[in-house]
């Protein structure tokens, strides 16, 4: 599994992992401009690293996992954060939090299956960058962002769809691979 840990798009994995610290004391200091600038550094490196992976033929299990983690610490230190000053809706994090568990744990259900990580897809990063947006507007106070709350929860309900019918398809063509072969 940790073959290949050390490549540049897990680097970039691991950077935004780090960023959750900064974030934190950025957005409870009430330095909003620098959050969002930090903020912008994170996706940049989100939508960077799985980029390089396949373009550098970098692709890692390893990768596989540090990823969704970095995306589920960081996006869980903003939420928490903002929660505490009152930035952002109870309920919106709650939904957050119960599709990063679901999808944590329908991974380590289809690992234990068919002894592979399940990659992100489309659908997880375009769901995340609607979490962001989410978190970014509710966190600057603007108007009428519990919106775009509304409209990332939409997004959570099919990623979960969008994973969960992946993880059973490869879960059912390995199995069947294994009668099989």
């Amino acid at each position: 599994m940790f073959k290949n840990m050390w490549t540049l798009s897990n680097l970039l994995s691991f950077i935004r992992l780090l960023l959750a610290i900064p974030m934190a004391g950025l957005i409870l200091g009430e330095q909003y401009a620098a959050a969002v600038i930090l903020g912008i550094i994170a996706i940049i490196t989100d939508l960077m690293d799985g980029y390089l992976a396949r373009k550098l033929n970098q692709v890692s299990e390893f990768g596989k996992i540090i990823d969704p983690v970095a995306d589920k610490v960081l996006v869980g230190t903003i939420a928490v954060c903002l929660i505490l000053i009152g930035r952002l809706p109870m309920w919106f994090v709650i939904a957050v939090l119960a599709r990063d568990v679901l999808i944590l744990l329908g991974g380590i259900y289809a690992s234990s299956k068919i002894k592979f990580v399940i990659p992100s897809n489309y659908a997880g990063k375009i769901t995340v960058l609607l979490i962001c947006l989410a978190m970014v507007l509710c966190g600057l106070n603007v108007e009428g962002s519990e919106l775009t709350c509304f409209v990332a929860l939409g997004a959570m309900l099919n990623s979960l769809v969008v994973y969960g019918t992946r993880m059973m398809k490869q879960i059912k063509t390995a199995e069947s691979n294994e009668n099989n072969g």
